[in-house]
């Protein structure tokens, strides 16, 4: 499947980010007419309405990781450019939404009359609808920052006639779809033409959750007014007394798994919980995230209490009696999630090995097991290339990635936990890198695992996440109708207009094109350029070729040569009039060459690759 850049993710998602919306919020869909990875659990008839992860082809899989609370990890907005969708997903938690999903003008006359009643702003908020079901829309606005998180919150009714009807407002944990054609046919579109990106993210009309609670209950009241019969009623938890968040039996808002990350990413010392008050905000917090699970993760959060600098924290006893009095508190879970990402910690791109155990690695490995692992220890994961790899996969997603043409393992942010990950720029992984990842592995329950394991380990992971820069930057590439090839060497390296040189021009830019498009193809004739010194032939070669260019090549009858070429799109070969005969007939038999054959360094067997 190939796009162009009006029709890939990159390209749709760029009028997003210029009017204010964070590309961290802004999620790939998997488009219509897709077809799903084997053993997929996506439903048929969420494709276009949920995100994905390109595999290739038409082929597509769910977005893993933890996007839902943290948002797109910078790896995967790299990828996503140019991905072939222009279906696009907001990510609700500063972008909440008001969704009327009523079958009858009648119910939507209802909902509406009742916001404007609760939220009256919503006739500034910009509605989204669809041509075949006028009756449904969806109101956007933005998260007041002023107000506590909000959630998913729900109504679901049937009228006199049986009919069944919904209003949801999507907050934290939800996303809906902002561009994009319906799986249904026709495309969404917003009232007068006012789509988001034309009103911007900071334009929108905000909303609280205090209203959203509000409208809620009204909504409720004007159904069974109506002599409707209301189905499901739907709050994200119990409110105690005072206004606050009663969660001693409410269901956890986030995987405790995540919540715990983010708590051990905190430091325990007077600059970062300076008082008391600080630190019941920090367990309040984590309780909060956690509900009736909290109990039995107390003694992890007394692990983390404990390891506090020295002469600072509390006592046993009196972390009891702030553990115990907390049932109940005004401190949103976002209080510890925005606390980690001060240090670093990015949820879904989280690499504390620390946090995983013996049991944790058993379910891992378990999950993973059909088509990729083909041992599973019944007790005790062994330290195999494949229990790795299968680590790497659930806890690093977007982590690590493989450049098909440079033929390594990139790495899109440091495998440090407690290092800063927004300036991170991706890179090809080193030695380095590689022995911090173990040195995580075997803290986190692997203590055997060698370097090679990991090594291996981290290469079948990163396949999962192969792409190829050059084939990816042309495919999204879009012709603007003006034909440029024939005048190539004319216009831009100076030589005469002949019929000679255009035919070369053309013959030169389709063998690029072809040898990265299909790798190995026939290409067996390199173009001369002859000019003085200092004419700018090296120049426009690089020009040419960019950061995949390169003006030398090692000895021609060595395998560095063929190392070379790894990450190469073009290479100048100087001073070509300084070859003897036979090196010039050497040179020719090594440019006619498709298929590249040698053993890397220290590697086990040949390589073999298509040019």
């Amino acid at each position: 499947m190939r796009t162009d850049i009006a029709t890939s993710f990159g390209g749709i998602a760029a009028t997003f980010i210029d009017a204010g919306f964070p590309s961290s919020d802004l999620l790939p869909l998997i488009p219509p007419g897709a077809k799903l990875v084997s053993g997929s659990r996506i439903e048929p008839c969420h494709i276009g309405k949920i995100p994905g992860r390109w595999r290739g082809g038409e082929v597509w899989s769910g977005l893993r990781g933890e996007w839902p609370i943290a948002g797109l990890d910078d790896g995967t907005i790299a990828q996503a450019r140019v991905w072939p969708t222009s279906g696009v997903g907001l990510r609700a938690e500063q972008f909440p939404g008001v969704d009327l999903d009523v079958e009858t003008l009648e119910a939507r006359e209802l909902a509406e009359t009742v916001l404007e009643k609760i939220v009256p702003q919503y006739r500034t908020a910009p509605l989204r609808y669809r041509d075949q079901q006028p009756e449904r829309g969806l109101y956007a606005f933005r998260f007041d920052p002023q107000s506590d998180p909000v959630r998913k919150h729900r109504i679901g009714f049937t009228d006199t006639e049986g009919t069944k009807h919904a209003v949801e407002i999507l907050g934290l944990g939800q996303q809906y779809v902002v561009a994009g054609p319906h799986p249904k046919g026709g495309s969404y579109r917003w009232r007068d033409e006012k789509d988001l990106p034309a009103i911007g993210g900071k334009n929108l009309p905000t909303i609280t959750l205090s209203e959203v609670e509000r409208l809620l209950d009204a909504l409720k009241e004007a159904v069974e007014a109506k002599g409707w019969k209301v189905t499901t009623f739907q709050k994200p938890g119990v409110r105690a007394a005072g206004g606050e968040h009663d969660y001693s039996d409410a269901d956890p808002l986030i995987d405790p798994e995540i919540a715990l990350g983010a708590l051990r990413t905190i430091p325990n010392d007077h600059k970062t919980v300076p008082s008391r008050d600080d630190f019941i905000k920090v367990v309040s917090s984590f309780k909060a995230a956690c509900g009736r699970d909290a109990e039995s993760l107390r003694p992890e959060f007394e692990a983390w209490a404990a390891d506090a600098e020295p002469g600072f924290g509390y006592s046993d006893e009196e972390f009891d009696k702030i553990w115990v009095s907390l049932t109940s508190s005004r401190t949103p879970v976002d209080y510890l999630i925005s606390k980690a990402r001060k240090f670093g910690w990015r949820g879904d791109a989280e690499l504390d090995f620390a946090a995983v155990d013996g049991a944790e690695i058993e379910e891992t490995v378990a999950r993973y097991r059909t088509g990729e692992l083909a041992l599973m220890a019944p007790e005790r994961a062994v330290a195999d290339t494949a229990t790795v790899a299968a680590i790497l996969r659930q806890h690093a997603p977007g982590a690590l990635s493989f450049d098909q043409m440079r033929n390594a393992v990139i790495l899109n942010h440091s495998p440090r936990p407690d290092s800063e990950r927004s300036s991170f720029k991706p890179r090809t992984i080193t030695g380095h890198d590689i022995v911090d990842i173990q040195v995580l592995l075997q803290r986190g329950g692997l203590r055997r695992v060698g370097k090679e394991v990991v090594n291996d380990g981290i290469e079948h992971a990163a396949r999962d996440n192969a792409f190829h820069p050059v084939r990816d930057w042309l495919s999204g590439l879009r012709w603007d109708g003006r034909e440029r090839l024939p005048e190539l060497f004319s216009c831009y390296f100076g030589a005469e207009s002949t019929e000679y040189t255009r035919a070369i021009g053309r013959m030169m830019m389709l063998s690029m094109v072809a040898r990265v498009m299909e790798p190995g193809c026939q290409a067996d004739y390199m173009v001369v350029l002859e000019g003085s010194q200092g004419a700018g032939k090296s120049s426009a070669v690089r020009v040419l070729g960019g950061e995949w260019a390169s003006d030398h090549l090692p000895d021609i009858a060595s395998k560095d040569a063929s190392i070379h070429l790894n990450g190469k799109w073009i290479i100048e070969i100087a001073e070509m009039n300084a070859l003897n005969r036979a090196e010039a007939n050497a040179l020719k038999s090594f440019l006619t060459r498709r298929v590249e054959q040698y053993r890397k360094p220290y590697g086990i067997g040949e390589v073999i690759e298509p040019r």
